[in-house]
């Protein structure tokens, strides 16, 4: 089955900068009670692929169903990039708080944290928290599950950091929970319900400072048990001594929910055999994954085509919220190529299944 993805430039007045890989993930939460995507950019992505460090971020927001866009009052608590997001929701999933991990300025990398409460009118919005990291750090993997937040490797200046932290902020922790096998930094990570427990799938992880991502697929446990907080690299199931490889070799893969429940993974900028990009699609697969028994952490990937060269780029942001799928922003090409995407938002449908994705149906520009 193919299904319709919405196209939109919604963004032709933002002023600010770039969803890349210097910038977090774009994240949802619930707005005044509207579901609302919030996004944290303006620094000034260059064809080097370098950003500047001079400008103060603000918040943008896409409010959704009526995907309207607007940038609030409100700023970054100092200019930093390379900072770290996640959303946690109160006990009756009515309110939404965004917390904020550590970042870089400048060369410095910082250990603050900052809860942040959209919708609350003109001043920061950010307020700090009475707890710090544990060292300076940025480029940090945070994604919430069970109700608190996991927080993954980073860097600290050139060094990459192997600890899994979990940030309790009920409870007023920040506690390290796990070592991992090889330190990584920058990947992009979800949360995935099985019943009663919850698992957190990682890709694009970096093992070297600033270096290119890694293909592979990481499951991480935070259930309480005798396999709690521990990952493991995800084994093709048709091949289960080779872990799982996301194909093409592409620039910075992306892991969401898609709106028909299924885990997809999304890429663009191929790279060819001579390490040469090539340009014009964005691809994308179904992650399907065994959890429990004989067959624990095999899992296939299966492909589900997004090809359509005036929507491709390579470091965007995804982010499910509602019944729909956001892919925000991105780059296109490099040095005499580049071109700046940041205002492109694409919207998969509420009746994406397993089939191809086609672009081009109810396009809208604002």
């Amino acid at each position: 089955m193919t299904v319709s993805l919405y196209s939109w430039k919604i963004r032709p007045n933002d002023p600010d900068g770039l969803i890349c890989d210097y910038m977090p993930q774009p994240v949802g939460a619930l707005v005044n009670g509207v579901p609302t995507i919030l996004i944290f950019t303006n620094y000034p992505a260059y064809p080097s692929g370098g950003v500047s460090s001079n400008t103060a971020v603000r918040v943008g927001q896409i409010v959704t169903p009526a995907d309207t866009y607007n940038l609030t009052p409100h700023s970054l608590p100092g200019k930093r990039y390379d900072f770290s997001v996640a959303t946690l929701a109160n006990a009756s999933n009515t309110a939404h708080t965004i917390y904020l991990f550590g970042g870089r300025n400048a060369g410095t990398d910082f250990a603050d944290i900052h809860a942040y409460t959209p919708g609350t009118g003109a001043g920061s919005g950010f307020a700090p928290v009475a707890l710090s990291l544990p060292t300076p750090r940025c480029a940090v993997t945070a994604v919430p599950a069970l109700g608190k937040i996991y927080l993954f490797g980073g860097l600290q200046g050139t060094n990459v950091l192997n600890e899994v932290l979990v940030f309790d902020p009920g409870a007023g922790t920040l506690t390290q929970v796990a070592t991992l096998p090889q330190g990584f930094h920058s990947a992009r990570a979800m949360t995935k319900a099985v019943g009663t427990k919850h698992y957190i799938y990682l890709v694009g992880a970096k093992t070297t400072a600033q270096g290119a991502p890694t293909y592979d697929i990481r499951r991480f446990d935070p259930n309480p048990g005798t396999s709690a907080n521990t990952i493991k690299t995800l084994l093709d199931k048709n091949n289960p001594t080779q872990p799982l490889i996301v194909p093409n070799a592409p620039a910075v893969p992306t892991i969401t929910w898609d709106p028909g429940g299924a885990i997809r993974i999304i890429a663009a900028a191929d790279f060819g055999a001579a390490g040469s990009m090539t340009w014009g699609s964005i691809d994308a697969w179904i992650l399907t994954d065994q959890i429990g028994g004989a067959q624990d952490g095999r899992a296939t990937l299966s492909a589900s085509k997004y090809a359509d060269a005036s929507r491709a780029r390579d470091t965007f942001g995804a982010v499910k919220i509602g019944p729909a799928t956001y892919i925000v922003g991105g780059t296109y090409g490099h040095g005499k190529t580049y071109q700046d995407r940041s205002k492109l938002v694409d919207k998969l449908d509420s009746n994406i299944t397993k089939g191809d994705i086609a672009i081009g149906v109810g396009t809208k520009v604002f």
